[in-house]
């Protein structure tokens, strides 16, 4: 009877809202669209105006382009929080206040999030080893040499885009902005996460294919992919974007200070890594173990509830269509520099090229944000009077 009662439980947690107009979807797609252009585009934007003031910081492009990221990170969030929100009608979501239980157990899925990350970088290397492919990462061009680890303001520069901008602008988008919307048009709270944990893993796809090659960028897609589920999760639970950006910024330093480490040939500061990222990957086990058991359990914890809670059919659409563009999406910056690059080939004048990289993203830009602007919700009337 307890049994059943239990069962019965989950099965109630269903999101009977029929939504799912691919229409409905646009708005959301077109946020994604605007984000995966709009750094790409602030970047264009310094790149521009250093070649123009003759700005190199002592000829060291890798800093240079650091700093540049890490600015415009800053001016993405900025745009996105006081001009995208407000005029996309996204502002009014649920936000909680901090609690030390929130913090502890975001504590615990970053535990889980290095346990999963390292067994899925260990089985797909494994794999490629075993057909001799060797994967690359996307990130070499950014990495810093000896040399410049000498200077303390080149390690601020490098951690800044890492451990600040990015966690920042990236979790105000695809966590703060793109799970509340997709919530709103009939989505669980759960397959909202994993839709944006898709688009969110592409968007870094495309980056490892220029710098890396393709097995290094599947490697990073799949784990990137894994921490956007967990890092959505836990927006979904705590509904404060601080735990996300906490979770976000500890996986960029631990990750992005191994290359360090290991440039500085520092035996005692090589082990000492080792053993924190191996002492936080073995609690993950644990801990993931245990949710594991959890889960199969059939407890009401609210996690387990929300993991079990599903969209409505009339969800397939609108979900299809929304991964669909945002896939797409991630790949227009790319034909945006092609198209510019081979202009410089043929006139073989930069400024012209600087001017077509900027009209470009300024009007593609611009159109996807005219067009996201005038787009409607249109929600089903008798349900939303009903009630689910």
């Amino acid at each position: 009877m307890q049994r059943s009662l239990k069962i019965g439980v989950v099965k109630m947690f269903i999101i009977n809202e029929r939504r799912g107009k691919i229409s409905n979807f646009l708005r959301p797609s077109i946020i994604v669209v605007i984000g995966a252009i709009l750094l790409n585009f602030l970047q264009a934007i310094l790149l521009t105006l250093s070649f123009s003031l003759n700005f190199t910081l002592g000829g060291d492009l890798v800093i240079l382009s650091l700093l540049f990221l890490f600015i415009s990170q800053v001016g993405g969030f900025l745009i996105t929080y006081f001009i995208l929100i407000p005029l996309m009608e996204i502002k009014g979501v649920k936000r909680n206040p901090l609690t030390l239980y929130n913090l502890k157990r975001t504590i615990l899925f970053l535990c889980v999030l290095f346990a999963i990350t390292i067994i899925n970088n260990y089985i797909f290397i494994t794999i490629f080893t075993i057909f001799d492919l060797i994967p690359q990462s996307g990130y070499s061009g950014i990495l810093l040499n000896a040399t410049q680890l000498k200077n303390p303001l080149n390690i601020i520069i490098y951690y800044l885009p890492l451990t600040v901008g990015a966690p920042f602008f990236e979790e105000l988008l695809y966590r703060r902005t793109l799970i509340p919307m997709l919530e709103k048009r009939g989505m669980a709270s759960f397959t909202a996460v994993i839709a944006s944990s898709i688009v969110f893993a592409f968007a870094h796809f495309p980056n490892d294919l220029i710098n890396g090659n393709l097995y290094g960028g599947i490697i990073h897609c799949v784990g990137v992919f894994y921490i956007s589920i967990v890092v959505g999760l836990i927006y979904v639970l705590t509904r404060n974007i601080l735990f996300p950006i906490i979770i976000h910024s500890i996986v960029n330093f631990i990750s992005f200070s191994g290359p360090i480490v290991t440039t500085l040939e520092n035996e005692i500061l090589l082990f000492s890594y080792n053993t924190i990222v191996f002492c936080i990957a073995g609690v993950g086990i644990g801990v993931l173990l245990y949710g594991i058991w959890r889960y199969f359990k059939r407890t009401t914890t609210d996690w387990v509830i929300l993991l079990k809670t599903r969209s409505s059919n009339g969800i397939g659409r609108g979900l299809i269509g929304f991964i669909s563009i945002g896939i797409g999406s991630a790949f227009i910056p790319i034909i945006i520099e092609i198209l510019s690059v081979n202009l410089l080939i043929l006139s073989a004048n930069l400024s012209l090229y600087f001017s077509i990289l900027l009209a470009n993203y300024a009007i593609v830009n611009i159109l996807f944000f005219l067009v996201g602007t005038r787009i409607k919700y249109e929600p089903n009337i008798n349900i939303e009077k009903g009630g689910s």
